[in-house]
């Protein structure tokens, strides 16, 4: 059977459209690869008009978000596309439709009803009034700069949003609104990644320190196997600035090109680091990544070079401070 073209606004086919996760459909499965055979999807095209459908039910809650009965309210809708973000969590939990339609399932169409309510007795405080339409929330994503081309900042945006909302405050009388960034929203999950990231770099610090005894000792030797060519040196006319100089150079040229090699080799992995997999997993049959276990379909990997230079610059100077006790020891 054929998709009637006006099967939204036909009277035989009341059906409203919706957007699922991909998880939210229970006919997907993730391969090994998590990748999805697209024969389940509930878009396919065979699948009209019965497997398509899917019934979503909601609770609706009174204007002080509590649930005065329960009286669940279904509505069948057409799927008529899939949604994912590559994130488990999300795919597993959104579903997307018409926005007046979710209105009415939760009865939060515009009413007669009353503004405020006594905190004791939960009983209404004045006279009914026309309550507007409502909603829980509202996202709001930041533009892009037409001059930089960049997107404005959270913080910027917060602060526009926080404009607007004073703005119709002082028109209309609003309940408490809250907005949050989008960090603020996730700040417990960003907070344990910030500790991981705290731990890492503490590691970090820890081998650095490492580094510097390796090069010290390094650098020691050679200048105890070059005490005769350094002797000439100064025979020569050679001064302690000069000797100093030559080892500290060398130390120096040392942390660069370590450097140097340590970011092109980490940044070709990073990049290519769910590439270097399926071809470990192809040739060898070991993944490292388990898609089906982990909340993302990918592995996560972008190279920040704010966080980056730092720990470069770190790497340079370790050899520098390694290769100094060695530089007094010739001079």
């Amino acid at each position: 059977m054929t998709v009637p073209t006006n099967w939204q606004t036909d009277p035989q086919h009341p059906l409203a459209a919706a957007v699922i996760g991909i998880e939210v459909n229970p006919y997907h499965i993730r391969d090994a690869r998590g990748q999805y055979d697209l024969d389940n999807s509930l878009v396919f095209p065979n699948h009209w008009p019965t497997t398509r459908q899917v019934k979503l039910t909601t609770v609706p809650l009174n204007t002080r978000g509590s649930v005065d009965k329960l009286s669940p309210k279904s509505r069948n809708f057409i799927t008529v596309n899939e949604y994912k973000s590559g994130h488990y969590e999300i795919d597993s939990m959104t579903v997307f439709v018409p926005f007046d339609v979710i209105q009415k399932m939760l009865d939060m169409e515009g009413y007669k009803g009353y503004p405020q309510y006594d905190d004791v007795t939960g009983r209404p405080v004045g006279e009914a009034v026309d309550v507007p339409p409502q909603t829980t929330h509202i996202l709001v994503r930041a533009a892009v700069d037409s001059a930089t081309g960049q997107r404005y900042s959270a913080e910027a945006l917060q602060e526009a949003v926080d404009g607007a909302i004073d703005r119709v405050r002082a028109r209309v009388p609003l309940p408490i609104v809250g907005n949050r960034t989008w960090r603020q929203a996730f700040a417990r999950l960003l907070g344990a990644v910030g500790n991981e990231k705290g731990m890492v770099t503490f590691l970090f610090v820890i081998i650095s320190i490492v580094a510097v005894f390796m090069v010290s000792t390094t650098f020691w030797t050679l200048v105890q196997n070059k005490t005769r060519d350094i002797g000439v040196m100064r025979a020569i006319g050679a001064s302690r600035a000069g000797i100093l100089s030559l080892f500290l150079g060398y130390g120096l040229a040392i942390g660069v090109v370590g450097a140097a090699a340590g970011f092109a080799l980490a940044w070709g992995i990073v990049t290519y680091l769910n590439e270097i997999q399926e071809f470990i997993a192809a040739y060898f049959g070991w993944r490292m990544w388990d898609p089906q276990i982990y909340a993302f379909d990918r592995i996560p990997s972008r190279i920040d070079m704010h966080e980056t230079l730092p720990i470069v610059f770190g790497a340079v100077l370790s050899s520098v401070l390694g290769a100094l006790i060695a530089a007094l020891r010739a001079a």
